[in-house]
């Protein structure tokens, strides 16, 4: 409990130095951060996870119940990405 805790400082304090800096020559070597999680994710998109909980939980369920898990994930798709845009918006 206390590495996750101390780890998450490093992270805030990495991440306001980085701020901080701004322009630096050194800016060229420091790696984006949601662009190497894309790439070192292992995790399903969340289309993907869609598809397996339906694949797995829909069956002799309603319509609606796929109904109302397909509108859910839609929303949520549209949730983070309006989240991710927004911090990129801020990170430029």
């Amino acid at each position: 409990m206390k590495a996750a805790s101390l780890s998450s400082q490093l992270d805030e304090d990495w991440l306001t130095l980085r701020w901080r800096i701004g322009e630096s020559p050194m800016r060229r070597f420091l790696i984006d951060q949601a662009t190497e999680a894309r790439f070192q994710s292992s995790a399903p998109m969340l289309s993907e996870a869609r598809e397996i909980y339906l694949c797995i939980k829909d069956i002799d369920r309603p319509v609606t119940f796929g109904n109302a898990v397909e509108r859910a994930i839609n929303h949520l798709i549209v949730l983070v990405g309006a989240a991710l845009r927004q911090v990129g918006a801020i990170q430029a």
